[in-house]
């Protein structure tokens, strides 16, 4: 993001605060009180809020979900075992469930 960008960003925050986060001056910018005490809540949202985008987009990829798979005992027992063990090394994020 660039300076500017990201200074109108901070002062819509400041504006909708009622805070002043920043002290600016021509030659240098400098957090205020109020900024250092919001900064770990406000990197703590943007962490979570990148995970659910994240997850949000592994899910949409199908990179994550439930197999329930259907099958009789003795496929259960002989070839599901290999089948399964290959899948989740390849989709560790998918749960799969015979029976």
């Amino acid at each position: 993001m660039q300076r500017f960008c990201g200074g109108i960003t901070i002062r819509e925050l400041e504006s909708e605060l009622g805070l002043k986060l920043l002290d600016r001056t021509t030659r240098s910018v400098r957090m205020t009180e109020a900024g250092a005490e919001l900064l770990p809540v406000a990197s703590r949202v943007l962490q979570d809020l990148g995970a659910a985008i994240a997850g949000s987009r592994e899910l949409a990829d199908r990179r994550r979900g439930k197999v329930r798979i259907a099958c009789s005992p003795l496929q259960s027992s002989l070839v599901l075992p290999r089948l399964i063990a290959a899948f989740k090394a390849d989709h560790p994020h998918i749960t799969v469930n015979a029976g």
